[in-house]
């Protein structure tokens, strides 16, 4: 069995992040779709090495916790706007749209 090359923390968020960027047109309707299957495969890739490499290169917590704050700053400059000045019919408009 031949060992993978380790993939150091910021050289894989680096790449974790484009996909994340990726995404996130998408979402926003810049893209027309998130990702190819292959570059979904790329992706999950990364994260599956990066998350079961032997310490002291195991970066699952730092990944979760990177991937958290990314999310958590979309929905808070995003999303949370958006709902906050949405009320009833609208805000169900909003949500399923």
């Amino acid at each position: 069995m031949m060992d993978r090359e380790i993939i150091e923390l910021e050289p894989g968020w680096t790449q974790c992040r484009q996909y994340i960027d990726k995404l996130i047109k998408f979402l926003e309707k810049e893209s027309p779709c998130a990702f190819t299957s292959e570059e979904y495969m790329k992706f999950y890739t990364i994260v599956y090495n990066m998350c079961t490499q032997k310490n002291p290169y195991d970066f699952s917590s730092e990944l979760y916790q990177r991937y958290r704050d990314s999310f958590t700053s979309y929905i808070e400059a995003k999303v949370a706007p958006v709902l906050l000045e949405k009320n009833g019919e609208a805000m169900l408009h909003e949500l399923t749209t």
